[in-house]
């Protein structure tokens, strides 16, 4: 990588549909791969983010001016490929949009006038902040404050900024180098004031909107807060416990005022600070009683310090009772609903030590509830068993609730759990069963691996959900033979397998299985289990890609096809389709978490498209068209990765 777009890094041929790297000028020693680019018909798919080809072959050019236009002969394009602050934006990836924290708020008040504070979430931002750009509506915004990785998966990127009054009402977008985001997402400007909390505030003495006279506890504040107000949390170390964060029910915030539709309300961190939660004694960051709506929390860096059950650091909605499992119409009918809440970027780390190291709850609950988004956590490195106690989930989603989504989370390194996503609610004598209670649920774009428990299982009260674009591995399930879980206990499961890309070994002390249809020991199957364009792997010949007991066959309920089934001694399962393969994917590097598909893959341009009206994109926000092709597994084939 060089410093400057003035210096050649690589120089690449064009014919036809064959782009050829030749090695960089600066670097003899490095190779050239062929990249072919026929399954797209044409060099678009690698170019065209950065890129303009005219028809005549004759010339190259790419919007912000780091390629220069050469003249070819016809049939051939040769340029220069340049390295330095260009190269994320050509030869990785444009920037492309996520989620972001925040959806609407005001464009001034706060801090210099500016408004509020915007995090976006996604890749191909670049490394360098006075690179990049970011408009909102008709305006640019006023202030850059961070680039950097978000506390949730890994690989994405977290860039915040202040609104500022030029921006308006309209789509979001982000440049970097002259190359634009998509513009999918978008905000809307409205009014609102801000609570600024500090570890040096005073409740008595803080003012709305003014950052140097921050208050201290957020269940002081709460009770100041309008419909459409932010609470800001200003870095430093807050230790929950230490009896001076004016705790409510065991809540850092316990919720008991609602934003509305146009109006949200907020509870954050201050963007590029970190807010050091030290979590002790069951004291949860937030937690209702009475029903609330229309919630934003995120930014919060959690420390797990001990292990005391049930350990849960976001408790969101009432749990079952046979009275809410007879709301039918999700109307909100009993007190402790949850609606239309997003939690997102925030990070737990016990530090190997410490976290839910009994119990049957979760890290994360969403209990009754419509419409909650659960985006870009991660949850990691929990305590070892101890004992014979059972450890909790991750993420359980535990009581009736529809519309929630679950997406773009990292979790690992969990030595002691139970199913790590769970969705499940108890039977209540039948009453909770038999509907579907937990239901329009969406499970994407998440990381889990090395776990010790299922990564997803889908039991209890289930109805229709949609599991995709998930990368599972390193499984090291002590408890259970699977890895996901689909029993549907109530037989109201309708579960969508799509594009998940699944490396394992189910059980390491002996047999096990990648699926286990039906329930354990039970009497019941998912109404319906649709699996396409996936790729399942066992790493020891003697595990199953799948388990149904004898009572009852679930096999007639099951449709399948277009997936990649390799490693087991076992061909292919009896349910597969006519399309399946059973065959060596030929990922990038599994061995170092690679999950990307090569050049040369029988996944590429393999996959069924019926998988589109729930399947846009792939696990690094690829867009998956026809034109393109649909390819199997978790990631759309990028010549890149060669």
């Amino acid at each position: 990588m060089k410093d400057s777009c003035n210096e050649v890094a690589s120089f690449y041929l064009y014919r036809e549909n064959t782009l050829s790297r030749f090695r960089p000028l600066d670097d003899p020693s490095e190779p050239g791969p062929q990249v072919n680019l026929g399954a797209v018909k044409s060099s678009a798919r690698y170019l065209s983010r950065s890129l303009k080809i005219d028809r005549s072959h004759q010339s190259m050019n790419k919007n912000d001016g780091c390629i220069k236009a050469i003249a070819g002969r016809v049939g051939f394009i040769a340029c220069l490929y340049l390295a330095g602050p260009c190269l994320p934006a050509f030869a990785d990836e444009a920037p492309r949009i996520f989620y972001t924290d925040i959806e609407s708020g005001p464009n001034t008040g706060g801090e210099n006038n500016n408004g509020a504070y915007l995090s976006i979430f996604g890749k191909g931002f670049g490394t360098n902040l006075s690179q990049v750009k970011v408009y909102v509506g008709n305006g640019e915004v006023a202030r850059y404050m961070y680039l950097g990785l978000s506390l949730g998966r890994p690989d994405v990127q977290q860039l915040s900024v202040q609104l500022g009054p030029n921006t308006s009402t309209g789509p979001i977008r982000v440049v970097v180098n002259g190359v634009s985001s998509r513009t999918d997402k978008t905000f809307t400007i409205r009014p609102g004031k801000f609570y600024f909390i500090a570890t040096n505030g005073n409740d008595e003495k803080g003012r709305a909107n003014d950052i140097a006279r921050p208050f201290r506890t957020p269940n002081y504040v709460k009770e100041l807060m309008n419909p459409g107000d932010f609470i800001i949390m200003r870095g430093g170390r807050y230790v929950l416990a230490d009896g001076t964060n004016n705790i409510g029910a065991n809540s850092w915030l316990r919720a008991e005022k609602s934003g509305t539709v146009t109006a949200p309300m907020a509870f954050l961190g201050y963007p590029g600070e970190t807010v050091d939660v030290q979590y002790s004694d069951n004291i949860r960051l937030i937690s209702n009683y009475v029903s609330i709506a229309h919630w934003v929390v995120g930014n919060f860096k959690v420390t797990l310090t001990d292990c005391k059950e049930p350990g849960t650091i976001i408790d969101l909605g009432a749990p079952t009772v046979v009275e809410i499992c007879r709301d039918k119409e999700f109307a909100g009918t009993q007190n402790g609903k949850v609606s239309f809440t997003k939690i997102v970027n925030i990070e737990a780390d016990g530090h190997g030590t410490a976290g839910f190291c009994s119990g049957s709850d979760g890290l994360v609950v969403v209990a009754y509830s419509e419409g909650v988004k659960v985006l870009g956590l991660s949850l990691h490195d929990t305590s070892p068993a101890r004992g014979d106690n059972e450890s909790a989930h991750a993420i359980y989603l535990s009581a009736r609730q529809r519309k929630t989504e679950v997406g773009w989370n990292a979790v690992y390194n969990l030595p002691a759990t139970r199913a790590v996503i769970q969705v499940y609610q108890d039977s209540y004598g039948g009453v909770c069963w038999g509907s579907k209670q937990l239901t329009d649920i969406q499970i994407h774009d998440n990381l889990l691996h090395d776990l010790a428990g299922q990564a997803i299982l889908l039991d209890g009260g289930t109805g229709d959900i949609d599991v995709y674009n998930n990368i599972i591995y390193n499984h090291k399930d002590h408890r259970y033979e699977d890895v996901i879980a689909l029993r549907g206990g109530g037989g109201k499961l309708n579960a969508k397998l799509y594009n998940n890309t699944v490396y394992v070994n189910p059980n390491l002390a002996g047999q096990g299985w990648i699926l286990g249809i039906g329930t354990y020991l039970g009497s019941y199957c998912p109404e319906s289990l649709a699996l396409y364009n996936n790729i399942f792997v066992v790493t020891d010949t003697q595990d199953l890609y799948y388990h149904n007991d004898p009572a009852p066959n679930c096999i007639p309920n099951i449709t399948s096809d277009d997936n990649i089934w390799y490693g087991s001694k076992d061909h292919k399962p009896i349910f597969a389709g006519p399309h399946e393969l059973s065959i060596d994917p030929k990922l990038v590097d599994p061995g170092r978490g690679n999950f990307r598909i090569r050049r040369g893959s029988p996944a590429i341009a393999k996959g069924s498209p019926q998988v589109g009206p729930i399947v846009s994109h792939d696990y690094d926000m690829d867009l998956r068209t026809k034109e393109n092709g649909y390819d199997i597994g978790a990631y759309q084939y990028q010549p890149r990765v060669d």
